[in-house]
């Protein structure tokens, strides 16, 4: 029962890991690592993706001065697109660049079912700004839940959900559903006894907008100088939640973090704010693209 304990960090990383991340870190000594609570293992094309593009990962956030002896970040370049209708800033949720967005104030929800993906479950999670900013959502297995509670100064009012041990009980729908209402009731207690700095990674790692309630109109002129749609190829073996540097024309290079929903394969547009020099996501990205 030691071996288990709560998915300590070490325990969850040696024990329940069979990406072979060990193996790629006894070869890359160099590369800084806590514990790895975010590498996270992707959907679909886990095995030869963790052998190639393992050493990219980072646990860190966009906002964050990277180690100095930490892997080197892919780098890709962004081309421009034309297009008619530019969203309101307001609505863009930004995914690198300009300052770490703020977490103080904010609530989480939890509106889905658990989404299966092979044999992995994803809950999303939604982030809603209570100054009326705008929201944002991520996805997280249980054992990203698991790593945070064990994290230094993390608190919640009530206890993490256990563990379920068989396959059998992790795809029975009611135990999603209880565990699902565990979680999220876990969550709310945390932001209420947790710094909000201790929840950022979780928080904010490949967030990406939800639906929007209206559709977007054709915006005001006052956008048409400032905002350029850019377009970028996500590098094969690279998914939700990695940092990516992307260079911007005109040479600046900022760092995002891929957002969720992202059909793979297909481009990442980003909206490129020059005055504040962010990058942002605005489409409502398909939350079913994670079941292919």
């Amino acid at each position: 029962h030691n071996h288990h304990n709560h998915h300590s960090h070490h325990s969850h990383h040696n024990h329940h890991n069979h990406h072979g991340h060990r193996s790629h870190h006894s070869n890359h000594s160099t590369h800084n690592h806590h514990g790895g609570l975010f590498h996270w293992g992707k959907h679909g094309h886990h095995h030869q993706h963790h052998k190639r593009h393992h050493h990219h990962r980072h646990h860190c956030l966009p906002w964050d001065v990277l180690p100095i002896n930490s892997a080197p970040m892919q780098v890709v370049t962004a081309s421009r697109l034309k297009t008619k209708n530019k969203p309101p800033k307001r609505d863009l949720i930004i995914v690198g660049g300009g300052d770490a967005p703020e977490l103080t104030g904010v609530t989480v929800k939890m509106p889905l079912a658990g989404l299966r993906c092979g044999d992995v479950t994803y809950y999303e999670i939604e982030v809603h700004p209570v100054d009326g900013g705008v929201p944002w959502r991520v996805a997280r297995r249980y054992r990203h839940f698991s790593a945070l509670a064990a994290e230094k100064g993390v608190r919640s009012s009530v206890p993490l959900p256990p563990k379920l041990w068989t396959r059998k009980a992790n795809e029975d729908p009611n135990n999603l559903e209880e565990r699902r209402q565990g979680l999220e009731l876990w969550l709310q207690g945390a932001l209420q006894l947790t710094p909000p700095q201790a929840l950022a990674k979780f928080l904010l790692l490949g967030r990406c907008g939800l639906a929007p309630e209206t559709p977007l109109a054709p915006s005001a002129p006052e956008y048409e100088e400032v905002l350029y749609l850019l377009e970028v190829a996500v590098p094969p073996g690279m998914g939700p939640d990695d940092l990516l540097k992307v260079q911007i024309p005109g040479n600046e290079v900022i760092t995002i973090s891929i957002p969720w929903g992202l059909v793979p394969g297909t481009p990442l547009k980003l909206w490129w704010d020059v005055m504040n020099k962010t990058l942002s996501v605005h489409q409502h990205q398909d939350w079913q693209a994670l079941r292919k």
